[in-house]
């Protein structure tokens, strides 16, 4: 189940990525890596961007959910 939440959380990522690469101007697809060197993962924690796999990850180990 998780697996899914980091699929998505990744896709989300790469498609800021994109909307910042076209704010700035930039053409084409990043293929090496340069978007998320620019924009690392930290860049939009700090942000405040919610990770849906964190979410789930604390969800399953709260001693507040029971079951």
């Amino acid at each position: 189940m998780t697996n899914v939440y980091a699929k998505e959380d990744a896709w989300i990522r790469s498609r800021l990525r994109h909307i910042l690469r076209f704010r700035d101007k930039r053409q084409g697809l990043c293929r090496r890596g340069l978007d998320h060197q620019r924009y690392p993962n930290a860049y939009f924690e700090k942000l405040g961007l919610i990770s849906l796999y964190a979410l789930a990850r604390a969800k399953r180990t709260s001693p507040a959910v029971s079951g």
